[in-house]
């Protein structure tokens, strides 16, 4: 009787400290979840400030819109570009550039928002550790995507006439780990004279 006691507490402790491993395991998890989560949240906002100080350096906003070589691609892209539209991602996955602006685009088509056609050109890309080398940020890739804005008026997606572009950038994680913003972004002629202001009019992050 003695040894059974035994051997059903051993048992039961057995089973008592299994379940606890598989908590504290489950519980690492989604910190870990958690923490990859607000890393490319806060990634997806650094790829549209990196947008915005770009579009500062363009003289003209024009050009950002009109399509490159491939019509997905801005005639005039950022300083901050991949060498390759099918880079490695950092988790060592292959992406495809033109399919995720692709993507995009048709996401935007189903929508359906008023105004004028929303055309989106890729603008910036790259590996977030080319501007932050250390860090849980360091395994995510930033997409910066540039478009008319749909207000402008003129029926004309590569042309500006109104001062006013939208953003939409992206972090992308392993796993699938995907945190997305987008912003307004506005030109303005001082009234004195002078460079042109450049200004963040929204930005929201998007499900």
């Amino acid at each position: 009787m003695a040894l059974l006691t035994a051997l059903f507490a051993s048992a039961l402790l057995t089973g008592l400290g299994l379940s606890l491993v598989l908590l504290g395991t489950g519980e690492a998890m989604l910190a870990a979840r958690d923490r990859d989560a607000t890393a490319a949240a806060y990634a997806a906002r650094a790829a549209a400030a990196l947008g915005v100080a770009e579009l500062r350096l363009q003289p003209s906003w024009s050009g950002v819109l009109r399509p490159g070589a491939y019509a997905e691609i801005s005639a005039t892209p950022a300083r901050v570009v991949d060498t390759s539209l099918t880079p490695v991602a950092p988790w060592r996955a292959p992406l495809d550039l033109l399919g995720l602006t692709d993507q995009l685009q048709a996401e935007t088509d189903a929508a359906a928002p008023p105004g004028d056609p929303i055309a989106w050109r890729l603008f910036a890309y790259g590996s977030f550790d080319r501007l932050v080398p250390h860090g849980p940020w360091s395994r995510l890739y930033l997409l910066v995507w540039v478009s008319d804005d749909a207000a402008d008026g003129d029926g004309n997606p590569t042309a500006d006439t109104n001062g006013s572009v939208l953003v939409h950038a992206e972090a992308l994680g392993a796993d699938g780990g995907r945190a997305v913003v987008e912003a307004t972004v506005q030109r303005r002629a001082p009234p004195g004279g002078g460079p042109d202001v450049v200004r963040l009019l929204t930005l929201r992050p998007r499900p």
